[in-house]
């Protein structure tokens, strides 16, 4: 064993409770203007108390309570937090509402949205996301718009959306981020999905990043591990990660200004033939040929950055236990500043996994029976 990956154990060891005030300096570096801060495997210096040492279980929407499936919720597709710790959930599942509004204590309070294609009413919602005037933003794909909901699952207004957008996550200063339009050169060898800055009218002002995918029409064949792409918003920040350029995280303003970025040294996890043939099973006998392998997995699986731009990251690295990742803590300046432990399920087709808000970590697991629980667990310091 190198001295890298000891370091490591001894941190997961310990329950990475003693990693945050040990680790070495944080260097920064300057390339074209702009901010670099380069982290190592384990935590920065920093003073005591200032480093989160772990997670502490409060509350769970469980799937399988009968409590939970009365209310109508039969799936966590996608989830948001507000202020003041209510949780929306997204359920496209669900009949009648499709979204699931419960109280910081976990009790279920209404469900709004109801189905349909009328105004008002919703038929494929796909994120639910607080904006600056406290409003509750819907983007609804197959119905192309915006529906905005008080508090109370209330209709505010709709915006129609004269283009396919499948995700739109409001910013405060009015302007949207916009993800997975894709290009329509259907003939090129890889699609194209942009991150665009939006203007007030989701007009585009500006492409981000750009996130390709093989085109399968052509390739005639798919990656079997989910990419590596994450985007989160906080602390008036917008934080991008590219699994083309590693562990390196963006960090822009909401004006689309690049301000730093973040690198840290990791450990890439291979792709063992115990994940491959759990991927395999997915898929029926006729497409598993077509399925390919990289030889490691991306160095992240999803991020979230709390209302005052700590970021956390999601990555495939173990964590405490088995079942858990490793989760690494930066605080706004791009340090890190400690590691966490849970057991994250990141679905490819929810734009948000993870949310760090209020002092918490929410997040989705699965259970044994194959239910999936959203989970919400403090931040200890």
């Amino acid at each position: 064993m190198d001295i890298k990956k000891a370091m490591l154990f001894l941190c997961l060891a310990v329950g990475f409770a003693g990693c945050g005030t040990g680790g070495d300096e944080v260097e920064t570096v300057w390339e074209d203007g702009v901010e670099v801060v380069l982290n190592r495997d384990t935590p920065a210096r920093i003073s005591a108390g200032s480093s989160p040492v772990g997670l502490m279980e409060e509350w769970v929407i469980d799937l399988e309570r009968k409590e939970v499936y009365e209310t109508g919720l039969y799936s966590i597709d996608t989830f948001s937090v507000d202020a003041g710790g209510f949780v929306y959930v997204i359920s496209l599942q669900s009949k009648g509402h499709h979204i699931f509004k419960f109280g910081p204590d976990g009790r279920f309070e209404r469900s709004f949205g109801q189905h349909g294609r009328g105004p008002g009413e919703l038929a494929a919602p796909f994120t639910v996301i607080e904006n600056a005037e406290g409003e509750l933003v819907v983007t609804d794909r197959d119905n192309a718009k915006l529906v905005h909901f008080d508090k109370e699952g209330g209709v505010i207004r709709e915006i129609p959306l004269n283009r396919n957008i499948p995700y739109a996550h409001p910013l405060p200063n009015g302007k949207y981020i916009v993800f997975g339009r894709m290009q329509p050169d259907l003939d090129a060898k890889f699609l194209q999905y942009p991150l665009e800055l939006c203007d007030e009218n989701l007009e585009p002002v500006k492409v981000l990043d750009t996130f390709k995918m093989e085109n399968f029409r052509l390739t005639r064949r798919l990656q079997g591990t989910m990419p590596g792409f994450g985007l989160t918003v906080g602390g008036g920040k917008i934080y991008i990660g590219n699994e083309a350029r590693g562990y390196e995280i963006r960090v822009f303003d909401s004006e689309g200004a690049l301000v730093r970025k973040i690198r840290k040294a990791f450990i890439p996890e291979p792709v063992d033939d115990d994940l491959k043939e759990k991927i395999l099973t997915r898929y029926n006998e006729n497409v598993r040929p077509m399925i390919y392998f990289p030889e490691t997995l991306p160095p992240f699986r999803t991020m979230a950055a709390d209302e005052f731009g700590s970021l956390y990251v999601t990555t495939f690295e173990k964590g405490r236990h088995p079942d858990h990742n490793r989760i690494d803590v930066f605080n706004p300046e791009g340090e890190l500043i400690g590691v966490l432990s849970a057991s994250v399920l990141v679905d490819t087709n929810s734009p948000i996994n993870t949310i760090a808000r209020n002092g918490r970590f929410y997040h989705v697991r699965e259970t044994e029976s194959g239910f999936k629980q959203l989970v919400t667990q403090k931040i200890l310091f």
